[in-house]
Parts: C-alpha cells; structure tokens; sequence
C-alpha cells in the first residue's frame, strides 16, 4: 500500500499538465463571391457563443433541420464578406444581445435595440367594433421593417379574418364535421398554450410558441411554432419560421374552392406604388395557381419616400414543395397548401413547414437574394474538430 502511494504522488508531481485541445470548425461550401453579411444555421453542437475568422456562432434550436417535430440543438450563424473556407480555431466570446423581448397588451414584443422587429399575439386580440368570431390569437404583427415602419395589417376592414403573418385553412374538418379557421367561424380557434423557449444573443433571438387547436373546448391539433431573427444587416433582416402541426386526431385540410388559398399567409399594410416580383420578374396580375420558390412585395410604406418590403421564401423540404401562390396587389402574399388537394393529417404525425423571411430595403429584391436564398436551402458545411 506504501509503495502505491509514494508512485502516485512521483506521477502527480512530475507528470506534465497537457492543455485541452482548442476546438475548431472546418468550414466548406462558404460562398466566396457573397458581399453581404449572411445568416444561416449548421446542425452543430456547442455550449456558448464562438467566433471563428468572421464568423459568429450562437447555439441554440435548429429551425431548418430536417427531421420532423421538435427542432434538434444547432448552431445559428452570420458570415462577415471576410470569413473564409478552411479550418478556423474557435474563440469563446463575452457578448451583450442587441435584442430583448417583452410582453404588452397580450403580445410578445421583440426589439433590437430599442427599435421594434415584430410583436406576436399570444392573448386574443379584438378591436372595438369588430364582430366577435374575430377575436384570435396566434399570429404576427405587426412586423415592422428597418426603419420602423409598419409592415403587416390585422382586422383590415376589406377582410376582417386576415392577420399580419399566419397560418390558417379555410377547411377543416375533424371527426366528419367541418370547421373554418381562416374566417374564424366561431368554432375552431387557435388557442396559446406556453412560451417553448425565449432567447437572445448576438446574432439571433429565437421564441418558440406551443398552442392547440380547439373546437368548442376539445383539443383537436398541438401546434409548435419557432421563429428565429438573425440580426440585422445594412440591406435587411433575415426570419426564419418553424410551424409544426401533430393532430391528436385525424384531421382534413384543403384550400377554398377554386381557389386554393390557405396555409401561411402574409397581410400587408396601407401603402404606395406595390410592385410584386417573383423569380419570373414582376407579377403584373394577382393570380392562385404559380408554383415559385419565393415571391416577394415591395412598396413605399407609410408615406415613405423609399421603399421597403418582405420576400417569403419556401423550403424544398416542405409538403409538396414549392407550394401555388395566392397573390393578390391589395396586398396579399399566401403559400397555398395543400391547396385544391384535399389532405388528411395522421394522428401523432407530425407535419412541418419551414419558411424563410427576408425584410429588406429597397424595391424588390436585389441581386443578394440569391444569396439569402441559397443559405436558407444549401448552408455552408460547418464541422466540429479538435487540433
């Protein structure tokens, strides 16, 4: 026993301290020919906020990843014009969040800084005068953009049911009755549950929503619902959105009748001098029925001399992508599944969408939406390695 104890105490003296390892990342498929600032995300795992050779990283859930339901661990990240392929050594970084959330009037309000990026209302909402099958709950708005002003509409007095950023189905039909959430019909609502997570850094803010759908008081559909907002740069504000149904009992949904609208729908405010683009060039007529990867409005908001707008984009991975699009130069953009094909949801099944929000500067998109597009769907390679 003596001898034991003498070698360990010889091998805790003189053995040598090795230090650990620094990490780094091996970066691949970086665009090298982008000259703006880009978002994307990485299926990454780390424990705090890094930086990397231009480079920022935030953990935090992955919006974009394939798998269905809950979102896995990942990394959010944004690319300076100066980061690089290769492998970079990663650096712990102390940060203070340009963003902040709180909560006013039943809606969750997200700031940056100091300056409003949208609000969601989580308690129903309902202004004076409005019939009260109106009143809901669950949706966004308003979205502002760069400079403040207001993006989105809710209760416009042309179609009371829309509001600002949603998603709702003009069919819904649960146990051979059928029900309308887009018009809000009384019966069916969407209902907030609790907060899933609520957190900020220095490049994003990421919430999560959980809410059910009731008809009467009966629990038909958990609906998840993640949003994350990249910071934003000189030319705009990326949002990515993450919307999970799981129906807890087989549930039908179809679009309106010759139609098709219905799914993820996007009102927007009073302005002037609309222009609508598409990846064909300006949309001159409203229409139901184009398949586009994204689509995009631009105007001059609120009196402003300069325009501003919002490109939604689809991901390839969502139910029978690309979607039709519902376009409308009142000011409406809507993603359209499943459309004039009706579809029944599975009990415990999980169906997800994911979407991608560019809000930007200027009239239609310029030409580095390619880039915000092509992160959105083909991320650079982000891999974890020791030295």
């Amino acid at each position: 026993m003596k001898i034991v104890f003498i070698g360990l105490c010889f091998f805790g003296l003189y053995c040598p301290v090795f230090a650990q390892p620094t990490p780094q990342i091996q970066v691949q498929a970086l665009d090298d020919c982008r000259t703006i600032e880009t978002a994307f995300e990485a299926p990454l795992s780390l424990d705090s906020v890094c930086t990397a050779a231009g480079l920022l990283l935030q953990p935090g859930p992955g919006l974009l990843d394939d798998r269905p339901g809950d979102p896995r661990e990942s990394v959010a990240l944004l690319a300076s014009a100066s980061a690089a392929n290769g492998v970079h050594a990663l650096q712990p970084l102390s940060y203070t969040s340009p963003f902040d959330f709180h909560e006013e009037n039943g809606r969750l309000i997200l700031q940056e800084p100091g300056q409003p990026v949208w609000a969601y209302a989580f308690a129903p909402q309902l202004p004076e005068g409005v019939a009260e099958k109106y009143r809901r709950a669950d949706y966004f708005h308003p979205l502002y953009d760069l400079n403040g002003r207001v993006l989105t509409d809710d209760f416009p007095k042309d179609h009371y049911h829309h509001r600002g950023l949603s998603w709702m189905w003009p069919h819904v039909r649960v146990a051979g009755q059928e029900y309308n959430l887009w018009e809000s019909d009384g019966h069916i609502r969407q209902v907030f549950e609790t907060w899933l997570c609520r957190e900020t850094g220095p490049v994003a803010a990421v919430a999560g929503m959980q809410s059910t759908w009731q008809v009467q008081d009966h629990r038909v559909c958990d609906e998840k619902v993640w949003v994350r907002v990249f910071r934003s740069g000189e030319h705009g504000r990326v949002i990515d959105l993450r919307v999970v149904l799981i129906p807890r009992e087989p549930i039908g949904l179809l679009g309106a009748a010759n139609k098709g609208y219905g799914g993820l729908s996007l009102r927007f405010a009073p302005r002037d001098c609309t222009l609508i683009t598409s990846p064909l060039g300006k949309e001159q007529e409203d229409s139901n029925d184009k398949l586009f990867t994204w689509t995009d409005l631009s105007a001059r908001f609120e009196g402003a001399d300069d325009y501003s707008g919002i490109t939604v984009l689809q991901h390839p991975g969502n139910p029978d992508a690309p979607a039709e699009w519902c376009i409308r130069h009142y000011g409406f953009l809507g993603v359209s599944w499943p459309g004039l094909h009706p579809v029944t949801l599975q009990s415990g099944q999980p169906v997800t969408f994911r979407f991608r929000l560019w809000l930007h500067r200027g009239s239609g998109p310029k030409a580095f939406l390619s880039t915000v597009y092509h992160d959105f769907i083909q991320p650079p390679q982000i891999r974890l390695i020791k030295k």
